[in-house]
């Protein structure tokens, strides 16, 4: 992920000193959707029993439906000999520790749902693990030997069941799968399985994550978690994301954001962590139209777009050096119609389409539809994915670019910022911009490139 450090440019030229990670421009134009496999960045993945041994492992935030990866499956008699009678399987399904067990679907039908009767206890199962209790599908008892739910802490031990079922010397003590969350399932065999193991997801709750309030709150596991919470397990974390220490991160920019995005964004979905460091964290940004920037101060900081934000530097003709290059809009950027996929938990998680449009912008491009296809791993609530998609379109509109030079008089500018700008060349009054980037020169000037702010269509 080397675009998270100040790249130093050839011959020491010029040295980028901030930056903003932007979170849109790659996942309409330029990043590839795996659809179909377990690498799916959609439902249509994540929801599919793989089997192998070098499948990527899921992180899961919010609550989410997950499908997993068959780390174990073999048949028995059920004392540890080989037989018939049993299918023990170890269903793998995301990195923990994750919340409690919801649901669970057995070839796509519900057989257990925790506010509808399901019960959980701790015979048979290992430290930490629950054992799932009174199974029913369509009003009739479903005939489960052993299902059992552990949620990946360090300290979860061996099914016992499971490992009596299979054997010691295969399943012996060291199978605890410290850190993971999964099922451990014996099954009683069945001839309509067709010679294969049947399709199992479950829903469950969150990743375990700390409050990004400051200071950095308690770990907790839950439904619709925080945006904020979410980037900052995500930056910190050492084993699937980037191992930031907490002492380069702008806790307090993290903490404000949290409070701002509480009302109006939640996040409830998974990153696959088979894709880029830079790609998730896009994934994340986008799912909250949030701004993460990387300071002079050598921190990482958090900011949403807002409505109404204020400028923190006019620049004019006595510290702007040289000329301006502006950049408009393209047609090639602009959309009137905006289509994004999401995991909607409205239709059991499954794939569906926020579609938004915008009559007026159609008019203005000669009735000739200009479409933008997006997709959101992280949203689940059809309002957000709404709000989300008419901001992509919205924002498409507003995206004049400028580079321009300037004096130090601006040091104190950070990226991520509302800045204006007064110069009669180009006809602009108290323009605002947002600044992307701040480059040094090899002339101790400071090189600026800033694109269009439009507080209207904040989210």
């Amino acid at each position: 992920m080397g675009a998270f450090v100040p790249i130093l440019m050839p011959i020491l030229k010029k040295l980028i000193i901030q930056f903003i990670v932007s979170a849109i421009a790659s996942k309409i134009f330029g990043k590839k959707s795996n659809k179909g496999g377990r690498g799916s960045s959609t439902s249509s993945g994540i929801m599919i029993n793989s089997s192998g041994n070098n499948e990527p492992i899921p992180v899961s935030y919010g609550r989410q439906r997950l499908g997993g990866n068959r780390a174990f499956i073999d048949t028995s008699d059920g004392a540890g000999a080989a037989g018939t009678n049993f299918l023990n399987q170890v269903l793998i399904l995301c990195e923990g520790e994750m919340g409690d067990i919801k649901k669970v679907y057995f070839q796509d039908k519900v057989i257990w749902d925790v506010t509808d009767g399901g019960t959980t206890d701790t015979s048979g199962v290992g430290t930490n693990g629950v054992r799932l209790q009174n199974f029913t599908t369509e009003g009739q008892t479903y005939n489960i030997a052993h299902m059992a739910y552990y949620s990946g802490t360090n300290t979860q031990t061996v099914d016992t069941t499971l490992q009596t079922s299979i054997g010691a010397s295969t399943w012996d003590n060291d199978r605890k799968l410290l850190g993971l969350a999964y099922l451990a399932m014996k099954l009683p065999w069945d001839e309509d399985y067709n010679g294969s193991a049947p399709e199992i997801t479950v829903e469950i709750a969150g990743k375990k994550i700390r409050a990004a309030t400051n200071p950095i709150g308690s770990s907790s596991a839950s439904a619709d978690q925080n945006p904020a919470d979410v980037l900052l397990d995500y930056l910190t974390d050492t084993t699937y994301g980037k191992g930031i220490p907490d002492a380069d991160i702008d806790i307090a920019s993290f903490a404000s954001s949290r409070t701002y995005m509480s009302s109006r964004f939640e996040i409830n979905g998974f990153l696959n962590t088979s894709e880029k460091l830079f790609d998730n964290v896009e994934e994340i940004l986008q799912a909250c139209n949030g701004i993460l920037t990387y300071t002079k101060s050598g921190k990482y900081k958090f900011t949403p777009r807002q409505q109404s934000e204020s400028s923190t530097f006019s620049f004019t003709e006595d510290n702007i050096v040289g000329e301006f290059n502006i950049q408009m809009t393209p047609k090639s950027s602009k959309f009137n119609k905006v289509e994004l996929t999401f995991n909607d938990s409205a239709k059991e998680y499954n794939d569906n389409l926020v579609i938004v449009n915008n009559g007026t912008y159609l008019t203005e491009d000669n009735n000739v539809e200009l479409l933008g296809k997006t997709e959101t791993t992280l949203v689940s609530d059809a309002t957000i994915a709404g709000n989300i998609a008419t901001w992509v379109m919205d924002n498409s509109r507003n995206q004049t670019t400028v580079e321009f030079t300037a004096t130090h008089d601006a040091i104190d500018v950070e990226a991520g910022e509302i800045i204006d700008i007064t110069h009669p060349v180009v006809g602009f009054t108290n323009k605002k911009f947002r600044v992307q980037q701040v480059t040094l020169t090899e002339e101790d000037t400071l090189q600026f490139l800033v694109t269009e702010y439009t507080s209207s269509i904040q989210i």
